[in-house]
């Protein structure tokens, strides 16, 4: 069962942050995935660009409109992901995250099995994780 840690944070809070705590905060990221990496049970990951390089797709009038940078403020900005194997949403030690995953805005979620020739999803992947 594969599961997506994703990492939340205030970016704006970020920029303002002196180099030696953006340092120190970059250093939890760095333990973070080094213990998501020896657990084994990393299959992807990556941090994100800024908000400002994001597009939003939206529906209007029956057409899809294009807006550059997000589409609304939020506290907090998704700033990366690491997708995992078999790791339950409620244990995330079990694949090496530490304190930093709670010191900073971490949520998991399940990920439905998907394929082209299913396009519903593979209802398996929605039992209880083992």
């Amino acid at each position: 069962m594969q599961y997506m840690l994703m990492i939340f944070d205030d970016e704006k809070r970020f920029e303002t942050l002196a180099e030696a705590q953006r340092g120190k905060l970059m250093q939890e990221y760095t333990e973070l995935t080094q213990g998501i990496v020896k657990s084994g049970a990393i299959r992807a990951g990556s941090q994100l660009q800024a908000t400002a390089t994001a597009t939003t797709l939206r529906e209007k009038n029956g057409r899809t409109v294009v807006i550059d940078g997000p589409f609304a403020e939020t506290k907090e900005q998704l700033g990366g992901y690491y997708l995992v194997e078999s790791c339950p949403p409620r244990a995330p030690s079990c694949c090496g995250a530490s304190a930093a995953a709670t010191r900073r805005r971490a949520r998991t979620a399940r990920l439905w099995r998907w394929s082209p020739t299913t396009p519903s999803g593979d209802t398996s992947s929605a039992a209880s994780p083992r």
